[in-house]
């Protein structure tokens, strides 16, 4: 999930909010592990993404309208990112930096 941190809006708070408008998920701001940031463009723009992990279960998940251009959560074990990623398939550098700092095994 990725969004938008709002004016003078705590980056935890941020992730949280995001997390549960566009997946139903609602987690305690403790359960996220902080992975720090990136820079997605740092020779363009001076904006970074923070990156946040946690680990959510269906006793997490509540009831989700979506927002426009959501599609179905989907899981995915560790051989299907490699492969997406090998295949092409999985090419947003936010999402890649962040399973690197996770620790793709």
């Amino acid at each position: 999930m990725k969004g938008h941190v709002e004016p003078r809006e705590d980056t935890r708070v941020a992730a949280i909010r995001e997390l549960r408008e566009e997946s139903g998920f609602s987690v305690k701001p403790e359960r996220l592990v902080d992975l720090g940031a990136v820079a997605p463009e740092a020779g363009v723009i001076r904006g970074r993404t923070h990156l946040y992990e946690v680990e959510v279960s269906n006793l997490d998940q509540g009831d989700v309208k979506g927002e426009l251009g959501d599609g179905a959560v989907v899981f995915f074990d560790w051989k299907e990112i490699k492969d997406l990623i090998a295949q092409g398939e999985l090419e947003d550098a936010i999402a890649i930096s962040l399973l690197f700092k996770h620790g793709l095994e």
